[in-house]
C-alpha cells in the first residue's frame, strides 16, 4: 500500500465489508483501517522501501 502511495497513481478506493457481524472482535476492521491508512501516506516500515516504477 506504502508503495502505491508512492506512486501517485491512486484516486480512488471502495472498501467493502460482506458480513461484519461474523468479524470477529472487529480484526477485519481494523486491518481494513491500517491498510487504507497505509494507503494514505501513513508509513508503517521503519526503512525506504524500494520503487518498482
Amino acid at each position: 500500500m506504502e508503495m502505491l502511495c508512492d506512486s501517485g497513481l491512486v484516486s480512488s478506493l471502495d472498501l467493502v465489508e460482506l458480513n461484519p457481524f461474523l468479524d470477529d472482535r472487529g480484526k477485519t476492521a481494523s486491518l481494513m483501517v491500517d491498510l487504507t491508512a497505509s494507503l494514505l501516506g501513513r508509513r508503517v516500515f521503519d526503512r525506504p522501501t524500494r520503487s518498482y516504477a
